[in-house]
């Protein structure tokens, strides 16, 4: 028995000590016996359907783009959100046919970092405590009702309501709970000029701009083009290669704008000035059309300039626009009787009747403030709006607050909601232009998130989810059809991002009385000048986007920092130098800045920006003042006090100021009158073969605005990290594309340009020659191609490049350690290596889309045609200043363009042949000519 046992023993030894052909010939027979048991199974009998091309299912490792539409500003761009594997990663603008370039901003391509931000806030809290969110809104609407039988009043805040369905809610809440009082605080919205509509043409009415029907265009302190909305349309009188006859524009204001820079002449004024020079305009259009002047005096200002520009404006009667951004509310008066007597209204300015939408609530802001100082202890909802109106109520306020970043005083507040990004929530916007965009969720918000809809949902007692109320509101407004199809028509309207629907266009207004109603008033003058806080595209989230931290002021290269930018005259007069911190005081509000001396602003006016402010306190809206039911930002009764100490001013741009010509430009008449000879025409590249195409891009700078929209762009396409402050100051910025602003003094007047400068791919490229490695080579359709895992960081090439477009990875920028979030790799573009420290990179000509293009041409069978492929910059651009194409392709653009007058290189001298060609600047400044000019 013993023996037996082990021999048994001995044989599942052998077993195991069999070798590898014993073993597969084992497993072989097991699957074979397998095979034949299963085949003899009956199987069940399916029907076996095609995969339609067109499906919208999504495939495991597939792009996925998702039409969404952007919450950063009041513009609400329609927008492409790129997903990969449910995760979005990059954020596009949606073209459609009024905009076809798209519109966006920088701020709406990084906003996803905001989204994957690790300072949001995730919990809702009831007195400082942690709750679900269940309980918050029965308590909030045990609260409501307590009010509403106590006949107290419970106030809602909210910034601009441009959604039809929210608004919708709000008037539904208001009706069921008459104690809920509207009151909207939305400091991006021009009180002044909605007051003025208001009295003059309707309560709803909203006056929309036609740039492209203009041939004048007059612009006071407005920074329109900051717009994205407004751009496309500015630019299609400004393209100097397809018009007869080039629009002008006259941009006066105080501070330097990329409006200012654009523009054929440019005023710097103070904003007394400014209301001088609208006076005397005034009284040179009434003294022309009547022969007596209106009840201006014509002050002597600038007599060489109004008298001519009087007799322009005339000449195009109807065909121009003066626009203006100012808060003063006479100033927009006389703006609106220099438009009526020009007969611009209802020709180049249309009024529509915006009865989606509530730009004004219940209470204007001013007079809410006056309403709750009676009031003891008043309950206030603060939801989604701007954090700073917490600075202006009172101290006793109940305060409950609905915000996506967590408040300081979050621990004192009733109830504290956590928000949604517009990433993570449905939501529609009213166009002016006739049509509503959706937003969508893309990424599964937090568990305990919530957004302004749901929470009226729950208040009105509605069963349902927001995305229901949504869909039943559109169809009962007939907007949808309401056949059996109507769930195909709701996904056709999702998947293209918006809705058309027809505009109701006001045509009756009472401007004609405008005159008499006029009441100047004069303005205290400080020794000290005037402070001008400017409020555009005010938002609380981009002070946590860590993207926007990297780029600077266009206008003054200063990074977001608390800053408040004086003139070299203000500057000797008070001894100051940059980086001075300084205490503004305002009665009994003090608050502290860093001094930044910029010469193109006017003297005795000191700026300060609101956009990036939040980091600091929100200081700078303690000095904002309500009154006459209107915002004024400017405040002449203050005091400088110098605190003794210095802060760094940190700047990400490159400023040339110089009295040549650096890059080539003309004036009209010098574009009217310029030829090409036979030998500029001959520096096209000869073709390395016949069928291979030659990829080139076109930068207009006739069009560039220097948004940095471009540099956004290339950043979150091709995962180049955010580096910060410090490693800014030390020149280390990874950007591929850097925007140069060039000054170019002409006597008194000085000329604003941008010249965007990322890798030429040049054809004889000198960072080629110079690798020890051979990590940066040639390729046969004209990239200039980098090897990063060749690349040993020797910086030859960075050395070696005249035009300084190759960056240095100096450190690990994309690691976990540095970022300090590790969600932030959530963003990293799956189609774009993430390069590591030591290697050399730069741009690529977004080489990704190139091979994505030819991979679809080749599956399609098709050829790629011009524009089928679009760089990341190209997309970015509202402007439509770039243009990516073949340029071995004699129908192509680039190539058309590279035979275009204004066509010029960089370094053109050095040999390099870059492939990245410039059209040249052409300014319609000879429009109107001085007198002296003339006589």
């Amino acid at each position: 028995m013993k023996d037996k046992k082990e021999s048994n023993i001995d044989k599942k030894r052998d077993f195991l000590k069999s070798d590898r052909r014993e073993f597969i010939k084992l497993c072989s027979a097991g699957l074979a016996a397998t095979g034949l048991l299963s085949s003899c199974k009956n199987t069940v009998i399916r029907n076996i359907l095609p995969y339609p091309a067109n499906s919208y299912r999504e495939l495991p490792g597939n792009i996925k783009w998702i039409a969404s539409s952007c919450n950063q500003c009041h513009a609400h761009c329609p927008i492409l959100v790129k997903t990969y594997e449910n995760r979005p990663v990059l954020i596009e603008s949606n073209p459609m046919d009024e905009f076809p370039n798209g519109i966006i901003c920088k701020k709406g391509i990084s906003a996803l970092f905001e989204l994957y931000s690790d300072k949001r806030a995730e919990k809702t809290l009831i007195n400082g405590k942690q709750a679900e969110i269940a309980d918050a809104r029965e308590h909030l609407k045990s609260l409501i009702s307590q009010q509403q039988q106590e006949n107290k009043p419970f106030y809602l805040i909210t910034s601009a309501v441009y959604s039809p369905s929210l608004n919708s809610l709000i008037n539904g809440i208001k009706n069921k709970y008459p104690c809920i009082r509207h009151v909207v605080y939305d400091l991006s919205v021009n009180q002044a000029v909605r007051n003025l509509f208001k009295e003059y043409v309707t309560p709803n009415a909203l006056p929309v701009y036609h740039f492209e029907k203009t041939k004048i265009i007059i612009s006071v302190e407005d920074d329109f083009l900051s717009h994205p909305e407004y751009v496309d349309a500015y630019f299609r009188t400004r393209q100097v290669s397809t018009i007869e006859e080039m629009s002008y524009h006259l941009q006066i204001e105080s501070r330097p704008t990329p409006t200012g820079a654009v523009a054929d002449q440019h005023l710097l004024l103070s904003p007394d000035e400014q209301l001088k020079f609208l006076k005397n305009l005034s009284s040179s259009l009434s003294k022309l059309l009547s022969g007596h002047s209106n009840q201006f005096q014509n002050e002597e200002t600038y007599d060489s300039l109004i008298p001519l520009l009087a007799k322009k404006l005339l000449e195009y009667k109807g065909r121009s626009i003066i626009v203006s951004g100012s808060q003063n509310y006479e100033n927009q008066q006389l703006v609106a009787y220099i438009n009526q007597l020009l007969g611009n209204f209802n020709r180049t300015i249309s009024f529509i009747a915006a009865d989606e939408i509530t730009l004004q609530g219940d209470l204007s802001f001013p007079s809410f403030l006056k309403e709750i100082s009676f009031v003891d202890k008043p309950l206030i909802f603060a939801a989604e709006c701007h954090d700073s109106v917490f600075e202006f109520l009172k101290q006793d306020s109940k305060l409950i607050r609905l915000g996506i970043f967590p408040h300081p005083r979050k621990k004192s507040f009733e109830i504290s909601f956590a928000g949604k990004l517009f990433p993570e929530r449905w939501e529609d916007f009213w166009h002016p232009q006739g049509f509503i965009s959706f937003s969508q969720p893309v990424a599964e918000p937090y568990p305990r998130q919530i957004q302004l809809q749901e929470i009226l949902l729950y208040l009105l007692d509605y069963q349902g989810e927001y995305y229901d109320y949504l869909h039943d509101f559109y169809l009962n407004k007939n907007f949808l059809s309401s056949q059996e199809n109507n769930r195909l028509t709701w996904e056709k309207v999702l998947h293209d991002g918006y809705l058309r629907i027809p505009r109701n266009i006001l045509k009756e207004h009472q401007f004609d009385r405008l005159l008499p109603d006029f009441k100047m008033i004069e303005k205290k003058e400080n020794s000290s000048g005037t402070i001008q806080i400017f409020l555009n595209h005010v938002k609380d989230s981009t002070a946590y986007n860590p993207l926007l931290s990297d780029f600077a002021n266009p206008m003054t290269g200063v990074l977001n920092q608390a800053v408040v930018s004086i003139s070299e005259q203000i500057a000797k007069t008070k001894n100051l130098t940059d980086g001075d911190v300084v205490d503004i005081i305002n009665g009994k509000n003090i608050i502290t800045a860093t001094v930044s001396i910029i010469p193109e602003i006017p003297d005795h006016v000191w700026q300060m920006e609101a956009e990036f402010t939040e980091e600091y306190g929100c200081q700078v809206f303690k000095l904002l003042k309500f009154e006459d039911y209107q915002i004024s930002n400017e405040i002449t009764d203050f005091s400088i006090r110098k605190t003794g100490e210095w802060q760094k001013l940190f700047k990400n741009q490159t400023i040339l100021m110089t009295k040549s010509k650096p890059v080539p430009e003309y004036t009209w008449e010098e574009y009217t009158a310029l030829t090409r000879d036979e030998e500029s025409l001959k520096r096209d590249f000869t073709r390395k073969q016949k069928y291979t195409p030659q990829w080139a891009l076109v930068i207009d700078l006739n069009k560039c605005t220097g948004c940095a929209n471009c540099v956004a762009g290339c950043m979150t396409e091709n995962n180049i990290p955010f580096v910060g402050h410090e490693e800014i100051s030390k020149n280390r910025s990874l950007n591929w594309i850097r925007i140069e602003k060039i000054i170019r003094k002409e006597g008194k007047e000085k000329t604003i340009s941008f010249l965007p400068v990322m890798c030429q791919q040049c054809e004889t490229a000198p960072c080629e020659r110079v690798c020890p490695v051979g990590a940066s080579s040639h390729s046969q359709e004209g990239l200039n191609q980098q090897n990063y895992e060749r690349c040993i960081g020797a910086r030859f090439c960075n050395n070696n490049c005249p035009y300084l477009a190759r960056t240095f990875n100096y450190l690990n920028y994309a690691s976990k350690a540095y970022q300090n979030n590790n969600k932030y790799r959530m963003l990293l573009n799956p189609e774009v290596s993430v390069r590591e420290k030591g290697v050399s990179e730069k741009c690529t000509f977004c080489i990704q889309r190139i091979q994505e293009a030819k991979r679809k041409a080749k599956i399609n069978n098709e050829l790629i045609t011009d524009g089928t492929i679009k760089t990341a910059c190209e997309r970015a651009c509202t402007s439509g200043a770039i243009t990516f194409g073949n340029l071995a392709d004699p129908a192509s653009f680039v190539y058309r363009s590279s035979l275009s007058k204004r066509a010029f290189y960089l370094l053109e001298d050095k040999g390099t042949k870059p492939k990245v060609i410039y059209l040249a600047r052409v300014r319609n400044s000879q429009f109107i000519k001085s007198r002296n000019n003339e006589g």
